[in-house]
């Protein structure tokens, strides 16, 4: 006997429509049946009946029950996947290093000259210094902490009252001094220096004393600077008086050793009979 021409998947049937099929091709004692009864029972009538095979095929399509396919289709290809979003291409791969800790553990302080008046000091207090203070000087959260910035060269000294939590400051210095600072606190009329810097030298702020021949501008080269702009502008009131004349005593000393220097070299000239003994004189 042939085969049915379309399979019904009857594992996807409730028990209800297996019994709507059996009563549509009276099938008796269908209630009382289990549902591999039921489908043993159907599966039997359509192979005998090509009617109950039309019957069942046309009672699924309009219940709307899923068939499986036929034994001889081919599976469905899967649908083609989406195309891949483009990936943009890597930047370079910078190291930064590990990050700056708010703290190194040490007790340190530090001076940085910053420019000809200004000085940088910042500092750190362990929290194990900070107990020892404790400790000792009860009070010590209502003492106002200090930088006091000593200036080496005169032996002045000057107090600033900071923030201890700042860990930095800014004090303001006069150019070309040498200084030291301590970090500490007023105990009564005694003040007690928690730590102490290192020694730094500020900067001139003025154009350099120095007219040796390493350092020397020669002649032709200060016409030519001097050339570059009016002497209004070079000497003009909006200049620094102080810098203007410092550079004028410095230009006049050095065309004084140019010129003199000159004489000299006409002079070894002349007396050419000296020969290898005659030495070149030294800068005063």
């Amino acid at each position: 006997m042939k085969s049915p021409r379309i399979e019904v998947s009857w594992k996807t049937m409730s028990m209800r429509t297996l019994r709507a099929l059996a009563a549509l091709l009276g099938i008796t004692g269908r209630s009382a049946m289990s549902k591999q009864q039921l489908t043993g029972s159907l599966r039997k009538q359509m192979r005998a009946s090509k009617k109950a095979e039309t019957a069942v095929a046309a009672a699924v399509k309009k219940i709307g029950v899923a068939r499986a396919p036929a034994s001889t289709s081919k599976p469905a290809a899967p649908p083609p996947p989406p195309p891949a979003a483009p990936v943009a291409p890597a930047g370079p791969y910078i190291d930064h290093g590990r990050p700056i800790p708010d703290a190194y553990g040490a007790d340190i302080l530090r001076l940085m000259p910053r420019d000809p008046e200004w000085l940088f000091v910042y500092w750190e207090l362990t929290p194990q210094r900070l107990r020892q203070l404790r400790s000792r000087f009860i009070e010590l959260h209502e003492k106002p902490w200090h930088i006091r910035l000593h200036d080496m060269a005169t032996g002045d000294m000057h107090a600033t009252a900071v923030f201890l939590e700042a860990c930095n400051w800014y004090l303001h210095v006069t150019p070309r001094g040498t200084y030291r600072a301590e970090l500490g606190f007023m105990d009564g009329n005694m003040f007690v220096a928690v730590l102490t810097s290192n020694t730094v030298k500020t900067p001139g702020n003025a154009i350099s004393e120095r007219v040796d021949e390493r350092w020397l501008v020669l002649k032709r080269d200060l016409l030519h600077m001097l050339h570059l702009g009016h002497e209004a502008e070079l000497f003009g009131p909006e200049r620094p008086i102080a810098s203007a004349e410092r550079f004028k005593e410095v230009t006049r000393e050095q065309i004084e050793i140019l010129e003199k220097l000159a004489e000299e070299a006409r002079t070894l000239g002349a007396s050419g009979g000296a020969g290898s003994s005659a030495r070149v004189a030294k800068l005063p």
